[in-house]
């Protein structure tokens, strides 16, 4: 984890909830489970598979936001139609996609039949599972026997699925099986092709006013095993160059919203980038005015380009002026760029 570059005092944080703050209802959850600890026979303990599945589920190669999915799914955290009409929310059950049984989560995985098509069409066979009490095991048993790289399309597929279910509610969209399939694949093509950042995670941004690209730099950081903390990492690096280049009123746009939000927020933030969001916001005290805006991860093309070219490059490398060609045509098909008057705006 990089250190922040000013010390900063001691930070008291409660590990055991999330919000890092300590209330009575969590203290109670770590009190039971050092009861369960002292006194396992009075406990129901998981079985081996199960443990085993939780295992495959957080040590995935894939994105955390589909491994909380499907960690959501396992433990029927999901909103689903069923969970929502049993609160009172909703005023159906029937799924969305298959228009037959009840959406839960069981039903979404194993008994759907779109969800089976597209299992299907990715080589994943699923055993049958006779009783919705026995569907834990049955998964865990399942997952369990998979391959590395099937486990990964299984997992990719189930919050795939998820996220077509929530377009279906909001927006009545279409379902085209060759389209989602390719989906699936192109997704975990990208992962494998860009570099992981616990090896080398390489930090990117250009400088723009007028639509032109000004100036761009990259800077490889080793042990950075967030990727959180490499977003931040880039946005620091980002406003050190604009304040080194004298510029005074800024722009700053990312693709990563939950960043984005930290430095946003005046509160103070107590998650494991929370230095670094301090860094980030001192940083912009020293600037006359500064925008921060969020841009989705399509129309940040020219960053994403000078992140992979400079995974080659071992040193920190900044352009100023002689920027590389294709980060110029991907700067000319951007939209997002935010050009007031006398207005430089910064990408990370």
């Amino acid at each position: 984890m990089p250190l922040p570059s000013t010390p900063q005092p001691d930070l008291l944080v409660w590990r055991a909830d999330r919000t890092s703050t300590y209330s009575v209802k969590s203290g109670y959850k770590v009190l039971l489970q050092g009861l369960a600890s002292i006194y396992p026979s009075e406990t129901v303990m998981p079985s081996t598979s199960i443990v085993g599945l939780y295992y495959r589920i957080w040590k995935a190669n894939v994105p955390s936001k589909v491994r909380i999915t499907v960690w959501r799914f396992v433990r029927n955290y999901i909103p689903t139609f069923g969970n929502l009409t049993v609160r009172g929310i909703a005023a159906h059950t029937a799924c969305l996609l298959c228009d037959g049984s009840s959406e839960t989560a069981f039903h979404l995985i194993s008994t759907c039949v779109f969800s089976r098509r597209i299992f299907s069409a990715l080589h994943i066979t699923l055993p049958q599972v006779l009783l919705t009490s026995d569907w834990l095991p049955w998964l865990a048993n399942f997952v369990n026997g998979l391959s590395v790289t099937h486990c990964r399309l299984l997992f990719l597929a189930i919050w795939a699925i998820w996220g077509h279910c929530n377009k279906v509610v909001h927006d009545h969209a279409a379902f085209d099986l060759p389209s989602f399939i390719n989906f699936i694949k192109s997704y975990m093509n990208d992962m494998d092709t860009l570099p992981p950042i616990a090896s080398s995670s390489v930090l990117s941004f250009e400088e723009k006013c007028a639509g032109d690209v000004l100036a761009a730099g990259c800077f490889s950081h080793h042990n950075v095993l967030d990727p959180f903390a490499a977003e931040a990492l880039a946005c620091y690096q980002a406003l050190v160059l604009a304040h080194d280049l004298s510029y005074m009123r800024i722009v700053l746009e990312g693709d990563s919203l939950s960043v984005i939000k930290k430095v946003r927020h005046f509160f103070e933030d107590r998650s494991v980038i929370g230095m670094l969001i301090k860094d980030i916001k001192r940083k912009m005290g020293s600037f006359d005015s500064t925008t921060v805006l969020f841009c989705p991860r399509a129309c940040n093309k020219p960053a994403h380009y000078i992140a992979h070219l400079g995974h080659s490059i071992p040193t920190p490398c900044i352009w100023i002026g002689n920027i590389p060609h294709q980060v110029d045509q991907l700067a000319i098909k951007d939209k997002w760029w935010t050009d007031p008057p006398n207005l430089s705006g910064i990408n990370l």
